[in-house]
Order: structure tokens, then sequence, then C-alpha cells
């Protein structure tokens, strides 16, 4: 009989959309109350990212090899996660 094999990745990018989408209401609660710069606010939702994800990360350093036709997407697709939080920020004012 096959054993049902759990991909995490599956458990990773739902829990990614879950805590994703907590970030309007976070941001949206923090500004009625009290409005934050813009830096600051984007400043803490990514430090709570690389606080979160580093430790992840460390032992894996050298490990991880990334195909010369998938490098180049790294940067785009970091920049539109941060133009994603930028766009979110300025959406809410």
């Amino acid at each position: 009989m096959k054993q049902k094999h759990f991909n995490i990745g599956y458990f990773y990018a739902i829990a990614t959309g879950v805590l994703g989408g907590f970030v309007p209401i976070v941001f949206k609660k923090a500004l009625v109350s009290q409005p934050l710069p813009n830096a600051t606010a984007l400043f803490i939702k990514l430090a709570a990212s690389l606080l979160v994800l580093v430790p992840m990360a460390i032992p894996k350093i050298g490990k991880v090899r990334v195909a010369k036709d998938v490098a180049w997407k790294l940067p785009i697709c970091s920049f539109l996660y941060i133009a994603t939080l930028v766009f979110l920020y300025e959406s809410y004012k």
C-alpha cells in the first residue's frame, strides 16, 4: 500500500497565504490608531520576514544551487514583492 507523502511546500504555501492575508489588517489598524511613516511600516514588515526566514536559510547556505536560467528571476521577484508592500501601504492612504 502506498503511503501518502506530505509535501511541506504545500504547507508553506498555505501558511504564506494565510499570514499574507493578515498584513493588510495589521497595516490598516496601525495606520488608523497612529500613522506610521512609510519607511517605518515597510521596515517592520520586512524585518519580521527576515527574522523568520534567516534561521531557516542559514543551514542551507552553500547547499542550494540556483540554475542560471532561474537566477535572473530572483531580483525581479524581490523587487515585485517590495513593490507590492509599497502599493498596499499607499492604497490605505
